[in-house]
């Protein structure tokens, strides 16, 4: 046996010994760190003892349980940690009794029964009370042990790690990154292994102490792990593993200068919370999570606290001015109504633990939530001892008074870069710092003007900067604090990441000024998913990042109930025929309803016999998936290219269960997204209007106008993503309408005040309508078909009365220019969806539905005419189709001579030869030049429409104007006085008399209309390419140019006289 301890000994040292050379920067710094001795020897295991207090006193022990019949076991510190057996009997009354431990290791409790010797104090414990033998007390009293006190205090990560090396502990860092570790050790656990080649364990035990670190060195003992030398007056006790050797100091085996170990910090495995540990000790640092307690209540004033006890539960949590109080909902005997409670302080020892009062300091949690969580399940009454007063206990707690105006989502992102945090923002200017805050959020992070790292917050409609500093400790650990004011007398705090510091101000740990409230951070990217098809479940999420609830992998019950459709819309329909496709949707913000989330996903399918490893629900032969980004801000076709390129990799890779470069690329996509992106200067990223007028040509304007009498549109398109770009280029016509005109666009539920307007407010708006120029009543059903009769329409006035649309705060939400853009076109239940699922359709019958532009690819949307005004559909058999039953929308649609002159004017400049056009550009002609004229003309109509004279009108089609000044977005525009501002004329942009040339233009717009003709030059293609096929087949070109065709006039009178017979 002893060869063999000989033998461990050698390949022990011989495993241990490495030529790994530290750095002369670490050897420095190990030098300041102190060394820790081991004072005394405790019995094996008592942990796993439920009755086991720890280390504590004697008169702390006695409240620390409080059922008669009970026992506990507990480490004296008053008395050299001698193991004490504490027991209330059934008269409630108390006795104590010493366990003993031989030289040999075995353990006795009293001294006639010193033959009776056990190897652990739990076997000694289960022969007083399997056999009732009876224990004599000091004072002569018999005492029987019954049941142990279950001890809720102690709770130690103990699984040992059953690692062959000790480069294999999932807390043992490697030389080279001390000061990450140390920063680590601080900030966020009690223990971790060092990598040290100059000693001949091959590591350093670095333990927390007192906000600093110290050092723990084991010996050996014939090949094993024991004590150090000077420490065997006691049985010595070995192990055989450097892990289980920490492992029994973690239990509480020892006295280590009243250090208590509980949490490694690791490097990998299952993450534990961050604990925040206070930089002068004895200060209370902010509890962990706080802000997740749903009876949290952040910073509240005591007529607050009043209010919630007496009508919502009977506790609370909330901060006053400096510290974190419990409030208790107190009972009145004297019948009085006025509610009364008491509050006590949650106390932090100077370890990190939370308690509420000295005597129950065994209660003690590494989290506040925890500490509530024992008192409830325990109904464990709460003592208050007041100085000269006689002590008040406070009713059991019950019911927490839930939160309802909080809600944010504060899980840590574990990036040493602030660059990849999801709401850094970068250097930012106060200008692009407010727009982003008006519109997304209450705060985000940036370096502001003088290169400080700082959280940016809106105070009065003024930015307001929360100044972080960065402190150097010794050797080489740094860490984040508030960089206080002058006259500040709160303590410090500090913790290792910048996230972390951020973190703790949004659970309101500091208080930063009585006004200023964080909540909902300004985040680049929200979530990236993988959403797959299952063959019996259908579309279903199966990844995402970051986690929601706490869980990557999740099923559709997981997701919050307002994106219950996100896997349909990021799966659309039809895009199994594709290999690959991309949709751009739209979901309702969490915080806020009434506000948009933006969806991009890409769709790409694989054949099933590609795969590497396929799951056993793969069952069909092609496999269809889709990676999906939400985001806060509409970053449509930034986005799109990334999903694709990741799409790719994710595909090629032939698992679908490796799914880190998800996190990757949420990653670098944060670290790429500058403020310019983010504050409007790019917007239109990937939204081409050229394309959209090379497809719909001079009818770009008439659907352009269509929009802007808020009607209901279908748009009917295949691929889903020629369908979407479709939709959001027409909307990107209208000035500021992208990045911020359709924010709230996703969806819309009307708010109590919303019913009720202020009377000021009544009266203003009254005073504006009746400002405005009076409407035409007149109706003329002959009027000719460029529009030349004013005419108000019956639906017009309807939609007008039955939906009424007041002057509401989530209209003037809206960042408003000096032009008053972006229109208020998707406010108030008139929303934008450039896809749309299957589950939808019931919900566009929704009373708080009012209009829409929304994209469908599932036939079913069309059989539904009752729901739609206008449906656009383009299809490669009849090209394109615009759909309107009503004949009075119809007019209304009719260009005019001088709206056909300016849309021509355009596609001759977009489409002219030799012209070499790229996006972002200020060239004539490219979509910069397209988006800024059908700005001027947006201008031009809306001064026209604030008119008093209505000569103007037919420039523009007099029915349609009479008609869009009923609108919501004219009326709100119209009331902000922004047509007295514009120095500019009434009138059409292109004016003019009647000539040739409106004739020729008159003509080819009817052509490219009509139905009829439509039909037939779709017809006279087909048969060219037939004959011109049929030609070659036989040997003989055949030359049929069907683009130089112009259609008779004869043809055109006959198909306009057929329409004419049918209408009849």
């Amino acid at each position: 046996l002893m060869q063999r301890s000989m033998d461990d000994k050698l390949c022990l040292e011989k495993n241990l010994n490495t030529n790994h050379e530290l750095c002369q920067l670490e050897n420095d710094a190990i030098r300041k760190i102190p060394y820790f001795g081991l004072q005394q020897m405790a019995p094996l295991a008592l942990n796993q003892l439920v009755a086991y207090l720890g280390q504590t006193s004697t008169g702390v022990a006695m409240f620390s349980f409080r059922q008669p019949g009970t026992y506990a076991i507990y480490l004296d510190i008053n008395n050299n940690f001698d193991l004490k057996l504490i027991l209330r009997d059934n008269q409630d009354r108390m006795s104590l009794f010493t366990i003993n431990q031989e030289s040999n290791g075995y353990f006795w409790l009293l001294l006639e029964d010193i033959d009776r010797t056990f190897c652990t104090v739990g076997q000694l414990i289960d022969f007083y009370i399997h056999f009732k033998q009876p224990l004599t007390a000091s004072n002569g009293d018999v005492v029987f042990l019954e049941k142990a006190a279950v001890n809720v205090g102690l709770q130690f990560e103990i699984c040992v790690e059953n690692a062959k090396k000790i480069s294999d502990l999932s807390y043992f860092y490697k030389a080279g990154q001390l000061d990450k570790v140390l920063s680590c050790l601080v900030s966020s656990g009690d223990y971790l292994l060092y990598e040290d080649a100059s000693n001949e364990f091959g590591c350093r035990l670095y333990v927390k102490w007192d906000g600093n670190v110290k050092e723990i060195k084991p010996a050996l003992h014939n090949g094993r792990f024991a004590l150090p030398a000077g420490c065997s007056q006691q049985h010595v006790e070995t192990v055989h593993s450097l892990d289980q050797w920490i492992k029994a100091l973690v239990v509480g085996n020892f006295d280590i200068d009243n250090v208590q170990l509980n949490r490694p910090v690791r490097l990998y495995g299952t993450d534990s919370l961050i604990q925040f540990i206070s930089a002068m000790p004895g200060h209370c640092p902010p509890p962990t999570v706080l802000y997740q307690l749903p009876y949290y209540h952040g910073q509240l004033e005591q007529d607050a606290v009043k209010l919630l006890l007496n009508n919502a539960g009977d506790f609370l949590l909330y901060m006053d001015e400096w510290n974190l109080k419990l409030a208790v909902a107190e009972q009145s005997n004297d019948g009085n109504n006025d509610p009364s409670y008491c509050e006590i302080a949650v106390e932090c020892s100077a370890d990190g633990y939370f308690y509420l009062t000295p005597v129950d300091i065994p209660l003690r949690k590494a989290t506040v939530g925890e500490l509530i969580s024992v008192y409830q399940r325990l109904a464990f009454p709460i003592t208050i001892q007041k100085f000269g007063e006689n002590s008040v206990i406070l009713p059991v707690l019950q019911r927490g008074i839930v939160r309802k105006d909080i809600n944010d989502e504060i899980a840590l992102e574990k990036r040493e870069n602030p660059s990849e945090l999801s709401y850094y923002h970068g250097q930012m200017s106060d200008d692009d710092t407010m727009k982003l805050l008006q519109k997304n959020g209450d705060y985000l992070l940036r370096t502001n003007a003088i290169g400080e790292l700082s959280v940016t917050a809106v105070w009065a409609e003024c930015l307001f900067d929360i100044v972080m500093k960065k402190e150097k400790l010794e050797g080489d650990i740094f860490l984040y604090k508030l960089k206080k004011k002058d006259n500040a007398s709160e303590p410090d705090e500090f913790v290792a990441t910048v996230d972390e510091w951020v973190k703790s101000l949004v659970r309101g740990k500091v208080i930063i000024d009585d006004a200023v409230i964080l909540k909902r951070a300004i985040k680049k990217l929200l979530y990236v998913f993988i959403v797959g098809f299952h063959h019996k479940k259908g579309c279903q999420v199966e990844h995402v990042y970051p986690a929601i609830n706490g869980k990557t992998e999740i099923a559709d019950d997981d997701l919050p109930t307002l994106w219950k459709t996100l896997p349909s819309l990021a799966l659309p329909d039809g895009a199994h025929n594709h290999d690959a496709d991309f949709v751009y949707f739209h979901l309702p913000d969490l915080s806020n309803p009434n506000s948009t989330v933006y969806g991009v996903s890409y769709v790409r399918q694989i054949a099933a016999e590609d795969l590497r490893e396929k799951s056993n629900d793969i069952t069909r032969s092609t496999v269809q998936k889709s990676i999906c980004a939400l985001s806060l801000s509409p970053l449509y076709g930034l986005l799109k290219p990334k999903l694709e390129s990741i799409s790719k990799v994710y595909f090629e890779q032939g698992d679908f269960k490796q799914t880190e470069l998800l996190a990757e690329m949420y990653h670098n996509i944060n670290a790429t997204i500058d403020s310019t992106t983010l504050c409007g200067q790019q917007p239109n990223f990937g939204l081409s209007v050229r394309e959209l007028l090379h497809t719909y040509k001079h009818r770009t304007l008439m659907l352009f106008k269509l929009v802007l009498l808020e009607k209901r549109i279908f748009f009917n398109i295949s691929p889903v993503g020629s369908l979407c770009s479709n939709i959001l280029a027409l909307i990107s016509l209208f000035p500021r309408m992208i990045d911020f005109g359709i924010s709230h666009s996703a969806s819309y539920s009307p708010l109590l005040e919303d019913s009720i307007l202020k009377s000021d407010e009544m009266n203003s708006l009254k005073e504006d309508n009746d400002n405005l120029p009076p409407l035409n009543t007149n109706n003329d059903d002959d009027d000719d078909d460029d529009g030349g009769g004013g005419e108000q329409t019956n639906e017009c006035k309807r939609d007008s009365e039955n939906r009424h649309l007041s002057n509401s705060t989530i209209a003037t939400e809206l960042p408003l220019d000096a032009y008053g853009f972006p229109l208020a076109i998707f406010t108030k239940g008139s929303v934008l969806h450039p896809y749309l699922s299957l589950p939808y359709m019931d919900w566009l019958e929704s009373d708080h539905v009012r209009a829409y532009v929304i994209g469908f690819t599932n036939t079913l949307f069309k059989q539904r005419k009752e729901l739609f005004d206008a449906m656009i559909t383009i299809d490669e058999e009849n090209g394109i189709d615009i759909e309107i039953a009503d004949a009075r929308l119809r007019r209304l649609l009719v260009l005019s001579a001088a709206d056909l002159r300016f849309i021509d004017g355009v596609l001759k400049t977009a489409f002219q030869e030799d012209s070499s056009i790229s996006q972002f550009t200020k060239w004539e002609g490219g979509d910069e030049w397209i988006r800024f004229q059908f700005s001027q003309y947006l201008i031009s109509l809306l001064l026209t429409a604030a008119s008093d004279d209505t000569s103007y009108y037919d420039d523009f089609n007099a029915a349609f104007v009479h008609s869009y000044k009923t609108t919501h977005n004219f009326l709100l525009w119209y009331s902000g006085g922004f047509h007295k501002q514009m120095n500019f004329p009434a009138g059409h942009i292109c004016h003019g008399q009647l000539n040739l040339a409106d004739f020729k233009l008159r003509f080819t717009h009817t052509i490219e209309s009509s139905d009829q003709a439509r039909k037939l030059q779709h017809a006279l293609n087909t048969t060219g390419n037939f004959v011109n096929q049929t030609g070659k087949a036989v040997g003989t070109e055949v030359c049929f140019e069907t683009s130089s065709i112009i259609l008779h006039p004869v043809l055109l009178n006959a198909a306009t006289l057929h329409n004419n017979k049918n209408s009849r």
